[in-house]
Order: structure tokens, then C-alpha cells, then sequence
């Protein structure tokens, strides 16, 4: 039997956040586009990123409260939420009862979702809720209180009273089954995202570094030094952007392979994906020293 969560407050409201954060991010980086190389395009690219990902977060907790569920099964409660399944046995369930208003207390940082705890979180409670303790029904087990927010809580409490009056047909265990995605071996390695995201932010990095000096390097630049140390053949400015480009797709091209080769060559994929980010250090340290000699 399938329950719904009461709607969460300022639904309205963040919806319209969502949507103006996503129209704000769009207007960024077209105004980027229209924008040459110098600091203002480095701010208008890292704007529109930083307004990119609060979009992205916001848009992810509407989207796990819209989902969030409740369902009174023959022997457990499961709750979904954010693509996860947690299962609470019956037979562990003491009292159902209305919450203290001061079983828990709002997480602001986590706006909109502020009575919603991933539940592999530790602590003496764990909410799965939409609005406050006041509004919310407590499930107490001999080691922990979860705090569920049915619209209908009258008959949430008979449906686990009427499952629980049969007795358990299964010895289940509370447990967390993850949506697939964080199954994936990329978000358990503890080290395989820094190598792949560190070479990412070096690589962006250089380019960033590049597009805010540009418009102080001259127009052609030597590219050729002879045996003497004098310039034997000058190039336009542009031609600097090809170290970042070619870091850049080394980057990627190790990155795939070191995924492809990561189930069956863990160590060649690290060894893949730190190359490249050994690389993208380099290669700032190259543009630092090309810049200094350029900028004089």
C-alpha cells in the first residue's frame, strides 16, 4: 500500500528558483559567447558554472521530494527517495505515534529538502519527511526514530498496525539498496575521482589562465628560437591556445581508456588517469613561464 508525503513547503517557490537559475545560467553563457578572451570571459564562464551546478542541486532534491514515497509492504516500510530504497522490517517497529515537535531539527543547507536525511546517515533519527516534526508521524525502533510525513496518517498508522498484527513471514534487516548510479565503481573508488577531476580542473584551469592574459600578449609572438636564442618564426597569439587543447585531449583520451581498462587494469587506469593529471600540472607550469617571458 502506497503513500504520498504532504507537499513540501515553498514548492511553488523553488520550482521558480529552478527556473530562473536555469534561464540566468543560459543568459551567462550566451553573453560568454558574444564575449572576447580577457577576465570577462573568465568570470562570465565561471558565473554561469557556479550557476549551473545550484541549478543542477536544486533541480535534483525537487525532483527526489516529487519522487519520495512511502509504501506499508507485508513485512517492512520502504521509503523511496533520490532514486534509493531503504526497508525498515516491521517486526522492529515499537510505537507509531505522532512526533515531538522537536524530534529533529531543519537542515537550511539542504533547502528545499529540510526534513530529508539520506539514510545511510548516522544519528538517533533519520527523517524521510517533507515538513516538520510537528506534522510528522515517528516510527521508534530499540535503536533508532525515523520521522515519515504521510498525507494520510491516520490510515498509514492502521496499515502498519493491521501488517503488523499478522506477525512477520520474513526475517528481513534494515538495509539501503542505492539507485544504480552510485553503484558505480566511480563513486566507491576512494581515489579514482580525484586523478579523473583534478586533471579536469587543471585542464580548465590552464585555459582560464590563458583567456585572462590574452589580451595583453602581442599579436604575433615567436613560436622558434635557433641555435643563437634569437626568434626564427613568429606565429599570432592564438597559436598558444593549442597547449591547453592538446593537454586537454590527452586528458580525455586517457580518461576513456582509463575507464575502459579500470575493471580489469585498476593500476593502468590510475596510472592512465595520473599521468594526465601530472601532465595538465605541467602544462600551467609551462604557460606560467611562456606568459612571464611574453608579458614582459
Amino acid at each position: 500500500m502506497a503513500f504520498r508525503p504532504l507537499p513540501f513547503p515553498h514548492r511553488r517557490l523553488a520550482w521558480l528558483l529552478a527556473l530562473i537559475l536555469a534561464l540566468l545560467a543560459s543568459a551567462l553563457l550566451a553573453q560568454a559567447l558574444r564575449t572576447p578572451p580577457g577576465p570577462s570571459l573568465v568570470i562570465l564562464l565561471a558565473l554561469a558554472g557556479l550557476v549551473g551546478g545550484l541549478f543542477t542541486l536544486l533541480l535534483f532534491r525537487l525532483l527526489a521530494l516529487e519522487r519520495l514515497d512511502y509504501w506499508v509492504e507485508r513485512d517492512a516500510i520502504r521509503v523511496h527517495w533520490a532514486g534509493d530504497s531503504f526497508t525498515l522490517p516491521l517486526h522492529l517497529i515499537e510505537h507509531v505515534q505522532p512526533a515531538a515537535a522537536d524530534a529533529a531539527r531543519p537542515q537550511w543547507w539542504r533547502w528545499p529538502a529540510l526534513w530529508a536525511v539520506s539514510p545511510w546517515t548516522r544519528g538517533p533519527e533519520t527523517a524521510f519527511a517533507t515538513r516538520g516534526p510537528a506534522q510528522c508521524l515517528a516510527l521508534i525502533t530499540p535503536t533508532h526514530t525515523y520521522l515519515l510525513s504521510p498525507q494520510d496518517g491516520p490510515g498509514f498508522m492502521a496499515a502498519v498496525a493491521a501488517r503488523q498484527q499478522l506477525g512477520p513471514a520474513r526475517a528481513l534487516r534494515p538495509a539501503v539498496q542505492r539507485a544504480g548510479m552510485r553503484l558505480h565503481w566511480f563513486w566507491r573508488d576512494p581515489l579514482a575521482p580525484w586523478l579523473i577531476m583534478g586533471g579536469l580542473g587543471l585542464s580548465l584551469l590552464l585555459f582560464a589562465l590563458l583567456i585572462w592574459r590574452f589580451p595583453g600578449l602581442p599579436a604575433m609572438l615567436p613560436l622558434h628560437y635557433d641555435a643563437a636564442g634569437a626568434p626564427d618564426r613568429l606565429g599570432p597569439r592564438q597559436a598558444l591556445f593549442l597547449l591547453p587543447l592538446i593537454t586537454g585531449l590527452i586528458w580525455f583520451t586517457n580518461g576513456v581508456l582509463g575507464v575502459i581498462l579500470y575493471e580489469r587494469q585498476r593500476v593502468a587506469a590510475y596510472l592512465l588517469w595520473g599521468g594526465a593529471l601530472l601532465l595538465q600540472g605541467l602544462g600551467l607550469i609551462v604557460l606560467r613561464n611562456l606568459l612571464a617571458l611574453y608579458l614582459v
